[in-house]
Parts: C-alpha cells; sequence; structure tokens
C-alpha cells in the first residue's frame, strides 16, 4: 500500500538536524507498517523494539537503567544481534508509551547521538501523559496518522489511475468521470480506510466479511478500554463511544450530554471524552463563538462535536449495511448526511489539523478553517440539492474571500462559492 505518510518520513530522514519522530495514532491505522516499511527500503538495517510484546520486555530493563545514548546502543546491539551504524541503521520504538523511561530518553539520544535516526510510534500517547510520563518537549517531532484517505483507498484497491486523477486535480478527468468517482465513494463509506479492511477488500473479500473486520476492530478497541484505562473510567468510555452514531444521526450534531445517558452532565464524562480523543479514536470539533482570527481564541470549549476515527467503522456502528449505501435506501437515507461530514472531516483533517464549526441562528456551517489569513467557511450537503441557506446566510454577514460546498454535483464555481464534489474534499 502507498501511504502518503511515507513523503513525509522521508522528508525528515534527509534532514541533517532532525530530532526522533514519533507517529501518533490510533492503533490499526498502519503507523507499525510504515516505519517498517520505511526501514526495509530506505536504510541498511533496522532494530524493532515493540514495548507492548512480551518478547521485548528485556529492552524495559535496557532503557529503565539510567543509561545514556551509548550505552543503550551498545547494548540494543547484543541483544538483537544487529550492528548499529548511525545514518545507516533505523531504530524503531513501538508502542513507546509503554516505557516512559524510553519516552523521556529520547531527549538525550537527541542532544548526544544526533546522527541516529530513531522513529517511534504509539497509540495510547495521550493516555500516557495522563499517568504522568514526561514528554520531550522540543526534542522530538510528532507526526499524526490518519486512516487510509479515499486518494490512498483508490490506490490500494485497483484504481490507481482514478488515484493519480485526484491526487493531480486533473478537472478536465474528474469532471467527465464524476460518476465513476460517485461510485467508487459509496464503495470507500462502507469499506473505510482500516488498513486491514481495505487489504481485505482488496484481496476480493466480500461486504459480509468486511463487516466482520470492522467488528471485531471495534471489539479490539473495547478490549484497549479495559487494558489501558483506568477501572471507574471503562463503563464511560464505552458509553460514550457507542454514542457517537447517535449523536452525530441528530439533524443538530452538537454534543448533548444527556444523549449518553439520561440525567448525563459534563463533568461525569469529559474525562471520558478526552482519553477517545488522546488515543486517536474520536475527532473533537469545537464551536466558533465568532469566525475571527486566530479562531483558537475564539474556540467555545464546552460546545462541541463529535466525529469518529473511520467512515467504514462509524457505519459499522450505526448498522449501515453495503446494500443501504450503494442503493441509497433504508436507514442510509436518514444517515447519509452524518456520513458525509464523516467523509469531509477525514479527508480535510489529512491537511488541516483544526477544524471548527459555526452557528448563528437557525444557520450552520458544518467546518470552518484557517488558511493563512483566510477564514474559510464549509458546508456539507448529502444530495445534489445546490440550496445552501446558512453558507448564504454566513456570506451575508461576514463576506468570506472563499466558501466551498461539498455535495453529490459535479465541480463549479461561482462568484460566491466553489462547489466541490464531496470526493474533492482532501483538496481544500
Amino acid at each position: 500500500m502507498d501511504r502518503s505518510i511515507l513523503k513525509d518520513l522521508l522528508a525528515w530522514k534527509a534532514k541533517p538536524r532532525r530530532k526522533p519522530l514519533i507517529i501518533d495514532g490510533a492503533r490499526q491505522v498502519g503507523k507499525t507498517w510504515a516505519m517498517k516499511h520505511l526501514a526495509k527500503e530506505y536504510f541498511e538495517s533496522f532494530v524493532y523494539i515493540n514495548f507492548d510484546h512480551p518478547d521485548y520486555l528485556d529492552y524495559h530493563k535496557i532503557f529503565s537503567s539510567g543509561y545514556g545514548p551509548q550505552r543503550i546502543v551498545e547494548l540494543i546491539e547484543f541483544e538483537s544481534g544487529i550492528h548499529i551504524t548511525p545514518g545507516q541503521t533505523l531504530l524503531i520504538f513501538d508502542e513507546i508509551q509503554e516505557v516512559p523511561a524510553a519516552l523521556t530518553g529520547l531527549k538525550y539520544f537527541r542532544e548526544e547521538m544526533p546522527e541516529q535516526h530513531i522513529i517511534c510510534a504509539g497509540s495510547q500517547m495521550g493516555m500516557a501523559l495522563h499517568r504522568g510520563t514526561s514528554f520531550p518537549v522540543g526534542n522530538v517531532e510528532t507526526i499524526k496518522m490518519l486512516p487510509m484517505s479515499f486518494t490512498e483507498f483508490l490506490a490500494a484497491t485497483g484504481d490507481a489511475k482514478y488515484a493519480k486523477v485526484l491526487a493531480d486535480s486533473r478537472l478536465d478527468m474528474i469532471v467527465p468521470l464524476h460518476q465513476r468517482f460517485l461510485e467508487l465513494l459509496k464503495t470507500y463509506m462502507f469499506v473505510g480506510g482500516m488498513p486491514e479492511v481495505v487489504q481485505h477488500y482488496s484481496d476480493g473479500e466480500s461486504f459480509d466479511v468486511i463487516r466482520e473486520l470492522q467488528q471485531q476492530l471495534l471489539d479490539n478497541f473495547r478490549a484497549d478500554f479495559s487494558k489501558h484505562a483506568p477501572a471507574a473510567l471503562i463503563s464511560k468510555l464505552n458509553l460514550v463511544w457507542d454514542s457517537v452514531p447517535v449523536q452525530l444521526a441528530k439533524e443538530n450534531k452538537k454534543y448533548i450530554w444527556s444523549v449518553i445517558r439520561k440525567g448525563a452532565r459534563a463533568s461525569e464524562f469529559e474525562n471520558a471524552i478526552q482519553w477517545l480523543q488522546d488515543c486517536g479514536l474520536i475527532h473533537k470539533v469545537p464551536h466558533l463563538a465568532s469566525p475571527e482570527l486566530p479562531l483558537a481564541a475564539h474556540a467555545s470549549p464546552d460546545i462541541f462535536k463529535i466525529y469518529g476515527l473511520d467512515i467504514g467503522l462509524l457505519a459499522a456502528q450505526a448498522g449501515v449495511s453495503a446494500k443501504m449505501i450503494m442503493d441509497g435506501s433504508g436507514v442510509y437515507s436518514e444517515f447519509k448526511g452524518t456520513l458525509a461530514e464523516q467523509f469531509a472531516l477525514q479527508e480535510m483533517k489529512h491537511r488541516h489539523k483544526r477544524l471548527y464549526y459555526w452557528t448563528g441562528g437557525t444557520s450552520e456551517i458544518d467546518f470552518v478553517l484557517q488558511a493563512g489569513e483566510e477564514v474559510v467557511p464549509i458546508e456539507v450537503k448529502s444530495g445534489e440539492n445546490l440550496q445552501a441557506k446558512s453558507l448564504r446566510a454566513y456570506q451575508d454577514k461576514y463576506h468570506p474571500a472563499i466558501a466551498y460546498k461539498l455535495s453529490l454535483l459535479p465541480y463549479r464555481v461561482n462568484e460566491v462559492v466553489t462547489n466541490l464534489p464531496l470526493y474533492l474534499a482532501n483538496q481544500i
């Protein structure tokens, strides 16, 4: 599979004054694959250490011993049997948050052995910090890894020529191929972007098998709650996790605490939401009191929407079958607006770390982002209706220089808004 993160990893490898790199992200999004692929293709040798696996327990002692980087490297050589040559050997520390001394020790590798390439991954990084682990601020680089984008999905499932057209923004090709892209988009809405699921779909597995795999992943995430979270928080994590598709199915997608449980309050569940956000399983989109720069200064931390990790997993949680999506009938007719917003969020998250939403009276702009000196409103439509009352109300009030509407209609530009087909959300 060709993952776009590899370009970032190669850019990091080539830096003359690089820092140790941490790939942060939820479990099963492909972090380990990306690190090993980089090692196999672009380094002479590598040493892989998974701190969450019993086979690597001896390495816990090495990093917790208080030794300096040079001594640690010598002991890694002894344990692994692999000669480590700076500049040619990649050290991979997987699930690094399980050994706090290894995480905090990255500072000393940066100071004393900057020529040594070190790449790390963690799927529970936020949880580790909650446990009091000291993060080596300023001494590491961090990159976020997400499920596969629509373009990556196409490239991995035999439609590489379509992926290239999207990646190159070939509008002269995209417009006449519009209906084909919509068909492919429906498939992605069911399969999603979790690499294991995509691989099975690419290998020809049926939609029934795909849904079984998605359910297994959802069960695995629940098991992680029991393994990593404090006992008092587990039941709340499950309630919040189960409420994600229910919350998004509402016409007003603002997060309502009572939907989790009658009489629920923010003080009861905000820690659970923070934990799920820290381990990458949900995306929290704050409300904007006013769309003024900088947007972060005008966000309302207590008012927000929550989206899932992956569109395929969200469809599985909601019980939306492949037939419903392909035919556009049944539950999907009511839930397609939710899937459209989830898709738009996932695609834009590959380019924009911070997304917000805005409301004014009866109007709501699904997403707002900051691009340089511009505030960009984005309205998402799940059909072919060009009516966008909320976007017009926003434009009349704030007069943005750039505005987008995502829908199932082909690409079109007029004086006040750019109409993008939903599958081009990544190009914003």
